[in-house]
């Protein structure tokens, strides 16, 4: 049964065009050898260029935003400081 699936998926890999690390030799015949293989299957499921896009600008957004939020917490404890104080 669990071959039947293994086939399935494996007609539907093979029906994919060729990936630009299908030819790569990273880590020659060692027990390593296999990652080339797994970055076929991601490189067609896992879309690593738009991901790369929206955490370009997903990752300044959340900066500035934490920068705001700890300018007003700052600000906020400045305010309480100096109002106690008058």
């Amino acid at each position: 049964m669990i071959d039947f699936f293994l086939d399935i998926i494996k007609a539907f890999y093979d029906a994919l065009p060729g990936s630009f690390i299908q030819n790569a030799d990273f880590f020659g015949n060692d027990v390593f050898g296999m990652i080339p293989d797994l970055m076929n299957y991601l490189n067609w499921f896992v879309p690593f260029d738009t991901a790369s896009d929206i955490m370009a600008v997903w990752l300044p957004c959340i900066l500035l935003y934490y920068i705001a939020s700890s300018t007003r917490t700052v600000i906020k404890r400045l305010m309480r400081i100096f109002i106690d104080k008058l």
